[in-house]
């Protein structure tokens, strides 16, 4: 023992043990996570470290004994062969470990509410280990980022802001003062603060066009000014305000949840409004101009149902959660392609994630098998200059950089009809090839100009 005690917090009524583990400084033994973190602060930022270490942080919220604490550092949380961990104070106290203080220390870990999945899994580990802590103990993770030889002028604030993304992480610093005076960062657990009920405000829709487009913009909505008008309209009608009275709810506007509400549904990532919208489309070179009257009308569904009425493999197409197609006389293929960024504009929290989450509930809602693999398919788009200043929720399908990618995923299952018993032999001997298609962009090649007249908003 060095001499340091073990780390107890408070959250609640409810004790906070802490667990470190760290790599061992072993020759030939590298620290993959800081070497990953260097390489990454090289190549993206020009910023060259020369050393950086990652100590693996586990804060467990549970009434547990010391002994019982020190059992779970090598049972489950570090691997004793390549790894060292503690639950007796900060590894950094530790001069056998740490000879040398470091220049700069940063720790990360996420906001409460942030699905922790590191931490979900430390937490089905201690349960197995004491099944009695069972739906009373909590487990979060964290990461610390440890600095030698800095290059000079070197902000410790900006040095965070590479590592963590403030949406969903908190962080915490020591500069090179705090670190040679051993103040080192210390994350609290992150508990979540009971919900407070407020109630929904009511939003004056009555107000001039350019006050519609800020109710838009301030609140994120990402409607545009004949949505706004439609959604207006909608609370004027004489019936509307009948029924609304009726039911206690305000007469003549809605609440801010109602708005909310439509302002989701009417999403790009619902709705698919760019799929569905009038496009305008010229040829550069020919001068040829033409209308497209909804992308996923014209270009997928009518060619898929053209393809059907001269083939027999097509089984179900645009009637299911995904479509179905025949692989042989006896196996069916069910394939499902997701069209939403990931992450969105906005990253999600841990866990709302939709494309490869999508595609497999809507699999297996059609067919209710197995599901056998996924793909993975990304498609280039230039960013319109006039959606580069839109605000984040309004960027969907797009991102803020020049080039985005759609990412999409098909998946491939046995056929209901098949016995089970034959899954195992269709894994072994299916093989799918796939064909990456890659291309370039660049505004001096541009052949077309587009244009896009959304589809009008209607309530019912």
């Amino acid at each position: 023992m060095d001499g340091r005690q073990p780390i107890l917090r408070m959250s609640g009524s409810i004790t906070v043990h802490a667990v470190e583990v760290t790599t061992r400084d072993m020759e030939g033994l590298p620290d993959a996570r800081g070497d990953s973190v260097a390489s990454m602060l090289a190549a993206d930022h020009g910023i060259k470290v020369g050393r950086v270490r990652v100590n693996l942080g586990y804060l467990i919220k549970a009434e547990m004994s010391q002994d019982e604490v020190e059992r779970t550092v090598y049972d489950l949380f570090a691997d004793p062969v390549i790894e060292i961990g503690s639950c007796n104070g900060a590894l950094l106290d530790s001069n056998v470990l740490f000879p040398q203080a470091p220049e700069a220390v940063i720790q990360v870990g996420f906001k409460p509410g942030v699905t922790d999945n590191a931490g979900q899994a430390g937490l089905d580990g201690l349960i197995t280990l004491y099944p009695r802590l069972a739906g009373q103990s909590q487990v979060a993770t964290s990461r610390t980022y440890m600095f030698w030889d800095l290059p000079e002028g070197t902000d410790s604030a900006e040095l965070a802001a590479m590592l963590h993304n403030s949406m969903i992480e908190r962080c915490a610093i020591a500069g090179a003062d705090d670190c040679a005076a051993a103040r080192w960062p210390s994350l609290g657990f992150p508990d979540i603060p009971p919900a407070v009920f407020a109630k929904p405000s009511i939003v004056d829709l009555e107000v001039s066009d350019n006050q519609l487009e800020e109710i838009s913009e301030t609140g994120l909505l990402a409607l545009n000014l004949n949505e706004m008008h439609a959604i207006q309209a909608h609370y004027r009608d004489p019936e509307v305000r009948v029924a609304r009275k009726g039911l206690g709810l305000p007469s003549g506007a809605p609440t801010d949840a109602e708005l909310e509400c439509l302002a989701q549904t009417w999403s790009e990532h619902c709705s698919h409004k760019i799929f569905a919208a009038r496009i305008n489309h010229k040829d550069n070179v020919t001068g040829e101009s033409s209308v497209i009257d909804s992308l996923f009308k014209t270009h997928i569904v009518s060619p898929t149902l053209d393809i059907q009425k001269e083939v027999d493999w097509l089984l179900s197409v645009f009637h299911d959660n995904s479509g179905v197609i025949a692989w042989n006389d006896e196996w069916s293929l069910c394939m499902k392609a997701e069209t939403h960024n990931s992450p969105s504009a906005l990253d999600p929290f841990g866990g709302a994630i939709t494309g490869i989450v999508g595609v497999n509930r809507d699999i297996l809602g059609t067919v209710c098998s197995t599901l056998l693999g996924c793909s993975e398919e990304s498609t280039l788009g230039c960013v319109p200059e006039e959606m580069s200043q839109a605000s984040p929720r309004s960027m969907e399908p797009w991102s803020s950089m020049s080039v985005t990618s759609a990412s999409r995923w098909f998946t491939v299952v046995p056929s209901a009809s098949c016995p089970d018993d034959s899954t195992t032999d269709a894994r072994a001997t299916t093989k799918l090839q796939l064909r990456e298609i890659s291309s370039t962009w660049s505004e001096e090649e541009s052949v077309a100009t587009v244009s896009m007249e959304p589809p009008s908003p209607a309530l019912s």
